[in-house]
């Protein structure tokens, strides 16, 4: 079996790939340069290809011959200096991929979207795959939403069987990038350089071990239903419980400075300010600040019935990770073992 993975080089294609690698499969990740895997192992079954995803060409070159499709590459990002790039990678990208696999007649395509296009929860009833956002001025959302309508369209046009999931808050092991954001979140607070609170720290989200993660693309690869959404996630918790978990599993408590909404507001239309004037990246900008000031608890129970999903608990995800932070050189080499 030959799976082809784009966004190979990220967080979490970094780490499907090694899965699929340990199980014994073949795997060609596309990548855009060579520099961009030159300090990742090598192994006997792994073919780098460069190419990019807005060139269909290559894209149709590099999969040929293979058998699946894990489509995992996007631009995530809280800001770009032109909108348009949101677009450009995740829809014009995604229907390269699209099109590239259809006329390898491969067999079957798992799109890793975002947790980012369903709708934030009622106060008393977690969201789940139906629950589609209709209020999408993010342009990363937007542009995954536009993707999934064309994955969706393959099961009835092209006969490419698609799955799609939905990735919640995700953390663990790994490169400490934009999309790890959390991880991220708790090494500053390890280093005592996070000790902020979100509002009142109230809010909820869904915080998903990357490891879940990688093992729910596996299983929605062999038993998602064609067409079919699964949100693939953890547990839901408040801003307040995860920095509970945080300093549990650190055992190291700092004092948490309450941020009043409008004060986060006011930041963000400076950052956006920032980034207009200046053209340099924000840390935050309005659009997401409205994304964290509402409730996204989110329920994983579709893929545990469909997939067979399962999910660590959060202080046991969270105490693997902090104990990886906490040790220099699993940070550097320990994520590559899946069971370190």
């Amino acid at each position: 079996m030959t799976s082809f993975i784009s966004g190979a080089t990220g967080f979490i294609g970094s780490l499907l790939m090694r899965r699929l690698l340990q199980e014994g499969h073949r795997v060609v990740a596309l990548v855009r340069s060579e520099s961009m895997h030159k300090t990742t192992e090598e192994h006997e079954n792994l073919w780098w290809v460069e190419g990019d995803l807005l060139d269909a060409d290559s894209v149709k070159q590099a999969m040929e011959g293979c058998d699946r499709v894990f489509h995992a590459a996007a631009y995530a990002s809280v800001w770009a200096p032109d909108d348009q790039l949101f677009y450009d990678v995740n829809l014009t990208g995604t229907k390269n991929v699209l099109k590239a696999a259809v006329e390898h007649d491969v067999g079957r395509l798992v799109f890793t979207s975002t947790a980012a296009t369903l709708a934030p929860a009622d106060p008393d009833q977690p969201s789940d795959e139906t629950c589609r956002n209709q209020d999408l001025t993010n342009p990363y959302a937007h542009s995954k939403f536009l993707a999934e309508d064309k994955v969706r369209a393959c099961n009835e046009s092209d006969g490419l069987q698609t799955v799609i999931v939905h990735p919640t808050r995700v953390f663990g092991p790994g490169p400490l990038t934009e999309s790890n954001a959390v991880t991220r979140i708790f090494k500053f607070y390890l280093e005592g350089k996070w000790r902020f609170q979100i509002g009142d720290g109230s809010y909820f989200g869904n915080y998903c071990y990357v490891r879940d993660l990688v093992e729910g693309h596996l299983l929605a690869m062999e038993h998602g239903r064609p067409g079919e959404h699964y949100i693939l996630g953890g547990s839901n918790l408040s801003f307040h419980e995860l920095f509970e978990l945080m300093a549990e599993a650190a055992d190291l408590q700092r004092t948490k400075i309450p941020l009043p909404e409008p004060v986060m507001r006011g930041f963000a239309r400076f950052e956006q300010f920032r980034a207009d004037t200046f053209n340099a990246r924000p840390l935050i900008t309005p659009k997401w600040i409205d994304k964290y000031l509402k409730n996204w608890a989110l329920s994983n129970d579709k893929a545990k019935r469909d997939l067979g999903y399962k999910i660590t608990p959060a202080s046991e995800a969270i105490k693997k990770t902090m104990k990886w932070l906490q040790a220099p050189s699993s940070r550097l080499h320990g994520y590559t073992s899946w069971h370190s």
